[in-house]
This record gives structure tokens, sequence and C-alpha cells, in this order.
């Protein structure tokens, strides 16, 4: 092999790229072998072959050597001058210092035509490798040197390998039970991964059912290494296998240079040890059965076995029982009495046939026990089972009358039964009995609603074959048997259970007929018929809800549906209106629309109901109008809706007559002013509305009103009774005119003057509430020029005491203080109330005192009367609100001033808020004072309570309110 001399350094060092350790150079060698076949070659120089450039020859001693061997190398120099030679091994397979060593290291000096020796010592080691090769080169520089290289046989045989299997026994009981393969080698190959292939064979254990098998499977150990290993997945099962341990076998085959080390060797065998024991046969079944029939027993495995299972049993007196089958007079008993269960079945059955025989005799009893069981083991606690012969059809049957009771319309009615034996018996028969619901539905009775629940037992001594008993049956009004089929029903059923102690089983046969006995309760109610009633009340001011019933007269067990409508037949008479169209088709009439129709059209009476409601929504208002009415019409719905439930299927009337409660409109004639010689227009305010024509009469006469001054016959023309007419529909608040009214002129003077028209509703259809014509006065209320000034400090008193009253006059006139009440008689004499003197300004001033009215006031300086003026008294009441007692609160309002009969207004609102609502009225008493107290309050609950003293105008005596404070109920 030559290397270009661009490959050396001139340090005479190996390039990098040729450099590697020895695990480079064996995997060379193992894919070299790969390729050939079982041992590697490579092609070896022989000292002839050596490689020499310039001056430099190196050649081996030896062509070849085997490991532990030493070879030598010549380093001869054909130059004239002494060379220092460097050696660097390259190029070969043998790696140092792995695989050799020499002696002496580089460089080694070699003189001018002389030669040195390298001797390199070959290494022993137990790693197959095959055939391997040194070669050295010895360099001066890149154009002198030489290479020669030496074969280094392998001194390691073939390797072998051997295989195992762990663990032993694999355990199925554990939690993922797997074998593992194990593959040793006897040492280990370089270069090259061993492959083994490995394949299961079935021995007692089977592929499939105890493991998974391995078909060309691999198990590969690495190179280098001596071992590898493989699983096999064990099958984990709840069976009871054929053998506690069983066993498979995995062989190995190996292609290339390892192999087995004999043929036993290529072969390894895995063992498993059952998880489950022998399985555990219990036996069940057995119970009653009648005489001539067969008693089943079952057999059961815990678990499956690959073993086929049996067991024997026996036949024996079932421990604490007197009466005792006996074998061969009451079932047969063969002698061979052995069950098999086969392998991987879980099930087994006995079969015991009764005996049939003539007498009515008690229930017996016997055991079925197993034994002797063969791979398997029995139940400690289900190794027997009870089987018990009745007595069967040989016991008398019950029957039970009468099949059918009646009703009745209210209470209990007491209904006697007879139970009856079939035949007598010799034992006591004991049979008990009880109430039962047959069903649901409308042909089911219920009990608490149809019969009483109740039960009781029936005994019959040898030979008594009658017994009695009552069930109580509560009876109603409800139909219960109209309609058609196939709803109708002629009433309801129940049943009677029957049932018997264990004691007495065998002494009666309730299997024939059965347990129940159907009792029907015969209805004897009438089918209803539908009743609707007439309904008459007050309109109100507010929307309400009339309700029109819809009744039967006595239930029925059905719904029933009608349909209620207005009785569009009906047209004479005051028709009350639906929607916003009046009587007489008049748009927007007051008081026009009456009604709106609710849950109308169709409704239902629900079963064993007595009404259904339709709803009038009834439009309350103040309009006075005549009472109107609203036919009304119920019709059955056709068939099994309605119609087929009543006796009779014709449609009912009636009628809702909504009274009138609101008062004919009042016509208040409004007062007016005028002068001496005005003609005045004399109106009216209307409050309230009419639903048809109104008019009232209205009058005019001189009258005092509130201390005033009547005017005479001669102070205006009066226009005598005077019709006015009020327009249909007028609302409230119109204004309408009643009479153009001329005051005369005269030339006396006078004071003012008024007239009083006073007037009455014609037919009822108004009323008048009347007003004042006030002349002004004529040159008498001015006092002269001179005369001393009034006035007040307030237009009002505030509560009873003093007030400044204050004028002028002439400079120190004497004054004196005139008054008369409020509401005296206009002609009462003025009282005098005090005199003072005019200071130097002329000013003065009074304090009169205000009790229980007020007070008209005038002052005189002894030649002119003051102007006079009005002064009224407010009350100025006093509140308080306590809660002494729990759930209660009392209130005390005290008048100021303190006058007896004046009303009081008590309201009450939650603290914190403004819902002022009325809770009592009444009147001061002669105290002065007005208490209420109220029980029933919630207790913490707080409120403010407001009191309102109302005064009299006729008096003087003005209104006032005042709140309390807050008060918490106790």
């Amino acid at each position: 092999m030559r290397y270009k001399p661009a490959h050396a350094s001139k340090s005479g060092s190996v390039p990098f790229a040729l450099r590697g350790p020895k695990s480079a150079k064996t995997i060379l060698s193992a894919a070299v072998a790969g390729v050939i076949g079982l041992v590697p070659t490579v092609l070896l120089s022989s000292p002839a072959m050596a490689d020499t450039h310039g001056y430099i020859t190196v050649t081996a001693g030896a062509a070849s050597v085997t490991e532990g061997g030493t070879v030598t190398f010549t380093i001869a120099n054909a130059d004239t001058n002494s060379h220092s030679v460097a050696l660097t091994w390259t190029g070969g397979t043998a790696a140092n210092p792995a695989d050799f060593t020499f002696t002496p290291t580089s460089p080694v000096t070699v003189a001018a035509g002389s030669s040195a020796t390298v001797t390199v010592t070959t290494i022993a080691d137990n790693t197959y490798e095959g055939a391997e090769t040194i070669t050295m080169r010895g360099e001066v520089d890149a154009t002198n040197y030489g290479v020669a290289s030496v074969t280094l046989n392998d001194g390691d045989a073939v390797p072998t390998y051997t295989l195992s299997a762990t663990p032993d026994p694999v355990l199925e009981s554990s939690a993922t039970p797997t074998a593992t393969i194990t593959a040793t080698l006897n040492r280990p190959v370089a270069g090259a991964a061993t492959v083994i292939t490995l394949n299961t064979v079935d021995g007692t254990a089977k592929a499939g059912t105890d493991y998974t098998a391995l078909t060309n499977g691999t198990l590969t150990v690495a190179a280098g290494q001596t071992t590898g290993t493989a699983t096999v997945s064990i099958t984990k099962d709840t069976v009871y296998d054929t053998a506690d341990i069983e066993s498979f076998t995995v062989n190995g085959t190996s292609a290339g240079t390892v192999q087995a080390a004999s043929t036993a060797a290529g072969s390894t065998t895995v063992n498993i040890r059952d998880a489950q024991s022998a399985p555990v046969v219990s036996i069940t079944g057995g119970g009653n059965v009648n005489e001539g029939s067969t008693v089943n027993f079952s057999l059961g495995l815990d678990h499956g076995s690959e073993r086929a299972t049996s067991v024997d049993w026996d036949a024996a007196a079932t421990a604490g029982q007197s009466n005792q089958a006996t074998a061969g007079s009451d079932f047969t008993y063969p002698t061979a009495r052995t069950v098999t269960i086969p392998a991987l079945q879980t099930t087994g059955s006995i079969a015991v046939s009764t005996l049939k025989d003539s007498l009515s005799e008690p229930d017996e009893y016997f055991d079925v026990t197993l034994r002797n069981p063969v791979n398997a083991t029995i139940s400690g606690t289900n190794n027997k089972a009870t089987a018990t012969i009745t007595q069967g059809a040989d016991a008398p049957k019950v029957t039970i009358t009468p099949t059918s009771v009646t009703e009745g319309d209210s209470g209990k009615q007491s209904a006697t039964f007879t139970a009856t034996l079939s035949t007598a018996s010799t034992q006591t028969v004991q049979v008990k009995w009880s109430t039962q619901t047959a069903g649901s539905g409308l042909t089911y009775a219920l009990p608490g609603k149809d019969y009483v629940d109740a039960t009781g037992t029936l005994t019959f001594a040898p030979g008594v074959t009658t017994q009695t008993f009552q069930v109580d049956i509560l009876g109603d009004k409800i139909d219960e048997g109209s309609g058609a089929s196939p709803v109708a029903t002629d009433g309801e059923t129940f049943n009677l259970k029957l049932d018997v102690d264990s004691a007495y089983a065998q002494t009666v046969n309730l299997s024939d007929p059965g347990a129940n006995r159907t009792v029907k309760i015969t209805d004897d109610d009438a089918t209803p018929t539908l009743v609707f009633a007439d309904k008459v009340a007050k309109e109100g001011n507010e929307a309400a809800a009339w309700l029109m019933p819809v009744s039967l007269s006595n239930p029925s067990d059905h719904p029933i549906s009608v349909t209620v409508a207005v009785d569009s037949s009906v047209t004479t008479g005051d028709l009350a209106a639906a929607g916003a169209i009046g009587q007489n088709g008049m748009t927007d009439l007051p008081g026009g629309h009456d009604y709106t129709l609710l849950n109308f059209n169709s409704i239902t009476i629900p079963a064993e109901g007595m009404s259904a409601y339709p709803v009038v929504l009834v439009n309350g208002d103040t309009v006075n109008e005549p009472d109107e009415t609203l036919p009304l019409k119920v019709t059955p719905d056709a068939g099994a809706a309605g119609a087929s439930f009543l006796a009779a299927a014709t449609a009912k009337t009636a009628k809702a007559v909504i009274q009138n409660d609101d008062a004919v409109p009042d016509l208040e004639v409004n007062s007016v002013t005028g002068k001496e010689g005005d003609t005045v227009t004399v109106t009216g305010t209307l409050t309230g509305w009419r639903q048809g024509d109104a008019s009232a009469i209205v009058t005019f006469m001189g009258g005092s009103s509130k201390g005033s001054v009547a005017a005479s016959d001669n102070d205006f023309v009066n226009p005598g009774a005077t019709v006015v007419e009020i327009p249909w529909g007028a609302s409230t608040g119109s204004t309408i005119k009643v009479a153009d009214l001329k005051l005369n002129t005269d030339t006396t003077a006078e004071p003012a003057e008024t007239i009083i028209a006073k007037g009455t509703g014609v037919n009822n259809t108004s009323t008048v509430t009347e007003g004042i014509v006030t002349i002004a006065a004529n040159g008498t209320t001015q006092p002269p020029a001179g005369a001393p000034t009034l006035k007040s400090a307030a237009s009002f008193r505030l509560g009873a005491g003093d007030l400044r009253l204050t004028g002028t006059a002439a400079n120190g006139a004497s004054i004196s203080l005139w008054g008369k009440p409020v509401g005296a008689p206009a002609d009462a004499d003025w009282e005098k109330l005090g005199t003072t003197t005019a200071s130097a300004s002329g000013a003065y001033e009074f304090m009169p005192e205000f009790t229980t009215t007020g007070w008209w006031f005038k002052t005189n300086d002894g030649t002119n009367d003051s102007n006079t003026i009005k002064v009224n008294l407010k009350e100025d009441p006093d509140i308080t609100a306590r809660s002494s007692s729990k759930g209660a609160v009392t209130v005390n309002v005290a008048g100021d001033p303190k006058i007896r009969g004046l009303a009081v207004r008590v309201l009450r609102a939650p603290a914190g808020t403004d819902n002022w609502v009325t809770v009592g009225t009444g009147i001061i008493n002669k105290d002065g004072t007005y208490t209420r107290t109220w029980t029933g309050q919630k207790s913490g609950s707080k409120w403010v309570f407001r009191a309102y003293v109302y005064g009299d105008a006729d008096t003087g005596v003005l209104t006032n309110w005042k709140d309390s404070g807050t008060v918490t109920v106790r």
C-alpha cells in the first residue's frame, strides 16, 4: 500500500483520518468476516511485498504471527548519512497497544548504510476476533520511507452458547407473569452482534392458552458482550390447570460463526406454576314444589378447571323440621348419585322427582348434601340445599263471596265477605287476607278514597268450611259509571289478597285461582247534570275578576269539558258591552267597556271536581249608568270530552248582572263676584260621568253665607228656575253654563251682598252643589280718610294663644278693639275686646287670645271704624306613638286647640318611605285627644305615623297635620 507524500506531515506523524481505536479495527474485521463466511481473512503482504521509497527500506521478519508471539521489523538506511526514522503503525487492523507492543520506541536512529531492528510483541486475549494485520511505516520524510505488514492470527476458538429460562418456575399469580430467556456465550465476539433465533414448542403448557408462542423470535447478544435476553408472555387466567406445574420448550438456532455448545444446549425449558387451586363446588336450588313435580338443584364451581370435576350427593333429613320426606315414598332416590362437570365447564345439576299421593298432609322436607369431591373441594356454607314438597292440589281451595258490593253515597258501609273452603280439612286451616289495590286508573278503587285498608286472619278448625270478615266501603256521590265504552264502567275494583304463614302453607291451596280475589264496588250515583247560576254584584271603580262557576249536580270520575261564550241570542235589555264600543254603537261612550272575557271558550271541570271557573273581568268605573246584563251560555263539548258523561248534554244559560254603584254627576255652581250693574255668567263644574242624558234645575235667591249680607230681590234680576242641560257623555271637570245673572245698580252705600244658587237634578239624573254669587260692596268697605287702620301679624294663629294685631291712628287717639267669632250670625253684635292709646307716631297694638274659633276684628277711634280683618285659628296637633307590648302599637293625638268633635285621620308608612296608608279615623274627645291601639303587628317592623286634625271652615278653624317619630314594634 502506497501513500502519497502529501499524506504525511514533515513531522512524520500519520494523518488523523488514519488513526483509530481498536473498536474501529474490529468492526472492520467483523464486517469482512460477515461477507465471506465463517472465518474473517485479509490479504497480507509478505517481506517481498515491502513498500520502499527512497533510501529507507522496512521489511518484516515473518509473514504472520499468532497472538502471544513476537515478530521483528528491520529498517535499512541506504543513504550516506545517518537518519532518525519515525515509526508509525497504520493501515492494519491490529491496534497498539490493545493487540501488540514494540521496542525500541519511535523514533529509531539508523546509521548510514546500516539497519535497525524493532521487536513487536503480540498480546493474547479471550475475544474471538479473526485474523488482523500489523502494518509499520518507517519515515524520514515524505520521499524517503518504507512500509511492511505482518498477519496477526487469532488464538481463540469460535464461541459457543447456552440457553436458560428464569424464573423457574414462572408464577402465574404474579402481576405480569413473564419468562426471561437468556443466551450466554463462552467468550465475547468483537465487532458484531450475535443473533439467535428462538422458537417455542408445546409441552404440558399450550401456546395460546398458557403462554404466547415465539415463532422465529430473535435474541441478540451485543458485540463484545456474552449475554442477551428475550421474553415470553405467560397467560394469567382463572382456570385450574391440568397440573400444578406445566412446561414448554424454547429452542435456539444461530447461523454464522457462533454455534450452540451442544445439541441439548440449544434449548431450555420454561415451567409455569398454576395460580389457581382446585375449584369450590356449591349447591343451590330446591325450594317448594308440588307433589309429583321435579325439584331441581344447581351445582356451580367458583372458577373454571381444565380437569373434569365430580361430586356425590345424598338425601337426608332437614334439621329442625318434624315432617321429613321419605326416600322412595315421597321422592325417587337413585343408587348412583354422582354428578360430573366436564373440563372447562362450571355448572351441573341434580333433578329429583317427587312422588304424588292422595294424602292431605303437611309440607315435607329433605336436604341434598354434597360429598366426595374429585378435582374440587366442597363449599363450607353452600354444601346442601333444602327441598319442600307441598301438599299442592290436595289442599282445599278458598272461594270469596260476594264479588261485588254497593258503594253508597257517604260514610262507611261495612261489606261482609264469606270465605269458603272447597273441602273440609282434617287440619286447622289458617288464611290471611288483606285489601290491595288492583291497579291504577279510573276502573280501580283506591284505599282511603273508595275503601278502608284492612287485614285479618281466618282460622278454620278441622271440619269447618266457612268464615266471614268485613271491609268498610267508602260512599261518595261521584258518578263512576257514565260514558261510552271503553271508558264506561259500572264501578271500581280492588283485590282481596290471600296469604298463608309457612306453618299452614300445606293446609290450603292458594295457587288456584291465585292469591288475589277481585271485588267490584258497584257505582250507585246519578249521571251529573250541568248547573250554571246567575251572578249579581256591584260594579266597583276598579277592574275586578268575577268567577262564573260552571258546576255539576254531583261529581264525575272523568274530566268534563264545556265551552262558555256570550249568549248571542239575547238582544234585549241593558246589555254589558265588550270592547270600546258601548251602547247604541257610540264610540268612546263613558262606561262603554264593561267587561273582558278571560279563560272562556273550552274549560274543563276536573275529574271528581264540582266546578270550573270562567272569569269575567268586570271593568269598574265611576260612570253612572243603568244596571247591565252579560248573558252567557255553557255548551258541553261533544263526545268523550264532555257530553258523554252528562245526563243531558243541553246548553245552560246564566247572566252576570253588573249593578251600577256610581252616583249621578254633580253640578257644582261656581262662585262668582260682580259689581252692581254687571251681568255675570254663572257656570258649573261637573263632577262624575253619566251614560245618558242628564239635566238640573237651578234657582237663585238672596242669602247669607258664612256671615255675609244677603242680597235682596231688588239687587239682581232673578231668572227663575233655570234648566241646565248636561250633554251626553260630558266628562268630569267639564264647565257648563248655568245662567247669565244681571246685577242691579242702586245709590245706597252697602257692604258686599250674596246670592245663593241652589238646584236639584231632573229625574234623578244629577245633583247640584250650591254656589255663591257675590255683589261687591258699594262704598262702605273702605274706612273714611283719617280712620284708624288694622292688620294682623299672620293670617292665622297656630294653636291656641295670642296673636299680635297692629294699626295706625291719630297721635294719642284712644283706640278700642272690637271682634266677633267667625261663624257667628251676620246680625250678631260686635264685642269690645280692649282699649289702648296710640303712640306719638300713631302706632298701636292689641294681643287678642284665640281659643276655639277664628275672629273678625276692627278698631274704632270714637268716630270711625277701621277696616275689618279675619284671622283664622289653625290646628297645631301633637302625635306620639309607642309599642309597650308584643305586636301592639298605640298612637295618641292631642288637638291644639282642644276642640271636641274635630275629625281625626291617622296614616302609617314604613320608616324611610312615603307610602302612607290610612289606618284609623275618629274624633277629638272631650279631653281634646284621640287614642287608638293596633294589635297583631309584626315584631321588629318600624313605622312612622301621621295625624290629620280637620278644622271647621265655618268657625275659622284650619286643618293641620304632624308626624310621629319612628316606632319599632316589640
